[in-house]
């Protein structure tokens, strides 16, 4: 069932953006599905890298847009991001196939993360 009520819609997607409360969410980089509860062999290490905090910003309709968040990653192909509640450790709470990655050795990857409800 898709929710077409537009204040349902933003209502749910600013629900999305306060999960975890004021902690927030913190985004991850993988380099193969890390499947519903977050494969720890998967995510990126080393070469600077650490997980990032996602701000996002305020909700008007059904899609929950964050800052551009910069990641650095080091060499690997990239295929996966997710979202924790914790910078190390935590629970995964999504994640989402990216276009393939690769880069030759420690690099920045450029993430803008957003959540749509239809």
């Amino acid at each position: 069932m898709s929710v077409i009520v537009t204040s349902t819609q933003a209502y749910l997607a600013n629900a999305y953006t306060q999960i975890n409360g004021s902690t927030g969410l913190f985004l991850s980089i993988h380099n193969a599905d890390p499947g519903p509860t977050g494969t720890p062999a998967t995510e990126a290490s080393g070469g600077g890298y650490s997980r990032q905090p996602v701000k996002w910003n305020p909700v008007t309709t059904g899609t929950a847009t964050g800052q551009q968040v910069t990641m650095t990653v080091p060499q690997g192909t990239w295929t996966y991001a997710g979202l924790w509640t914790a910078a190390n450790g935590g629970t995964m709470v999504d994640r989402v196939q990216i276009a393939n990655t690769q880069v030759p050795g420690t690099s920045t990857l450029l993430v803008t993360p957003s959540f749509t409800i239809s």
